[in-house]
């Protein structure tokens, strides 16, 4: 039905107002972005950009399935993943919490940045060091003054 609606709307921008949409800002696991490349005239060339938002949240709901693989993932891995450490002003985080805010801000600092994904990429994939502790290599970007920086290197 949503899919069917958005559809109709690209067509009809075409017929009403002769415009015709080069971006779909959706979810990860949508399922309209493909109804639109097939259904719509000019869809092959609708290039599909995905919600920081939606991203995050699925980034920390996969993190936190992966606590639940016990076969997989020793559990003194899964131990120090969910282990909680003092986040900002004093509040407890786990190690998953602050991959995802690390992430957030990541994206965040593209955007400032006028989209520069190759520091984006480079961000990323710091991002997992940086919520395990080792806060060597922030790239163009610092963190804020107050926040906390872990006692020790747990990578």
């Amino acid at each position: 039905m949503e899919q069917d609606i958005i559809v109709a709307g690209f067509n009809k921008s075409v017929e009403d107002h002769r415009l015709q949409y080069g971006f779909y800002i959706g979810d990860g696991d949508s399922s309209t972005y493909p109804q639109i490349r097939a259904k719509c005239d000019y869809g092959r060339h609708v290039i599909k950009l995905h919600c920081a938002n939606h991203v995050t949240v699925r980034l920390s709901d996969h993190l936190y399935g992966l606590l639940k693989k016990t076969k997989e993932y020793p559990v003194e891995a899964r131990n120090l993943v969910r282990s909680e450490v003092v986040g900002e002003v004093g509040h407890p985080q786990t190690h998953i919490d602050r991959l995802v805010k690390g992430v957030r801000t990541a994206i965040m600092a593209c955007g400032d940045r006028s989209g520069d994904v190759l520091s984006l990429q480079v961000d990323l994939q710091n991002a997992p060091f940086h919520a395990f502790g080792r806060h060597n290599n922030f790239g163009d970007w610092r963190p804020r003054r107050d926040s906390q920086v872990l006692e020790k290197d747990e990578v």
